[in-house]
């Protein structure tokens, strides 16, 4: 909640909601009566009753102000404590329902450790795997998803998350709950056990969180252009701004020979610094190194099994 009523989120919420009712309501925003009903509704919400029993985070309490700001400005019915009490209920139910199904789920007794990853990192495109890539033949072989690492803000944000698999005209949702805590990334695991076979060698799939949103993760390898040493320091230049990087305190660089982890010291416009710890091999394979996002990417461990 204190993250909620900061001036840093409030002036995110200013922006997000100058946005929406300029682009999807072509409304001209007049930012006097904006910023009032924004705060009216930061302190509806603050001030609602059991709102912080029940644990909502942050991305939702946001998304509760938004709505009611565009109601306001759709129907000007004002702000109604209703909506976001119902928002609370809604919410319990789905995180009440969902671990019921995950503790009563029937386990399925095939045990086999063969298994592949699929990671965004090696993605050529969003939600598609193609098994030609490790030479396995679909005709063959039956698929289980089993574990699931994502990156540790997602439980931050989300109760569950939802891997849907795409088959002709049917669909497999495999819910994920977190089990595993770790320091960058998290483990999760599910309880559903549907074992499917595919008409092709391609696998589609996508990722859902409680409210049906399809998440993407990140699939981007950033390319460094140029590479400037001056004194102690390496200025990296990656050739537009990422906000990824705003509250990082380090990066990740990959190369044909090596991942590295450097600290980051600052950053300036398009450049990041860092600091220049004469390693030879790495300033040299630095303008054929990208900077991968790792903290925005997602790896399934996939089962598979011989028919």
């Amino acid at each position: 909640m204190d993250t909620f009523i900061s001036k840093n989120n409030k002036d995110r919420l200013f922006e997000g909601c100058t946005k929406l009712l300029s682009t999807k309501l072509q409304i001209t925003v007049d930012k006097i009566l904006l910023n009032d009903k924004l705060v009216e509704i930061i302190d509806l919400i603050k001030n609602t009753k059991n709102l912080n029993e029940a644990n909502i985070d942050l991305k939702t309490l946001n998304n509760i102000c938004l709505t009611n700001i565009k109601n306001f400005y759709s129907n000007e019915t004002g702000v109604n404590e209703s909506i976001i009490q119902n928002k609370i209920s809604n919410l319990e139910l789905k995180r009440n329902d969902i671990l019921q199904k995950y503790n009563n789920n029937v386990i399925n007794s095939i045990n086999n450790n063969k298994s592949f990853v699929i990671t965004s990192l090696n993605s050529k495109s969003f939600n598609q795997y193609n098994l030609e890539n490790i030479n396995l033949d679909y005709n063959m072989i039956s698929f289980r998803p089993n574990k699931l690492i994502l990156p540790k803000y997602i439980n931050n944000i989300l109760p569950y998350i939802s891997l849907n698999i795409y088959i002709n005209n049917n669909i497999l949702t495999y819910n994920y709950v977190c089990s595993f805590k770790n320091d960058i990334w998290d483990t999760w695991t599910t309880d559903d056990n549907y074992i499917f076979k595919l008409e092709n060698n391609i696998l589609n799939y996508s990722f859902t969180d409680y409210n049906d949103n399809l998440i993407n993760f990140d699939l981007t390898k950033i390319p460094i252009k140029n590479v400037t040493v001056k004194d102690d320091y390496i200025y990296i230049n990656i050739d537009k701004y990422i906000s990824y990087f705003e509250n990082k305190s380090y990066l990740i660089v990959e190369n044909t020979k090596k991942k590295y982890k450097k600290n980051i010291n600052t950053i300036n416009n398009n450049n990041i610094i860092i600091h220049n710890d004469n390693d030879k091999i790495f300033l040299n394979n630095l303008l054929i190194s990208n900077i991968i996002l790792y903290e925005n990417q997602f790896s399934l461990i996939m089962n598979f099994y011989s028919k």
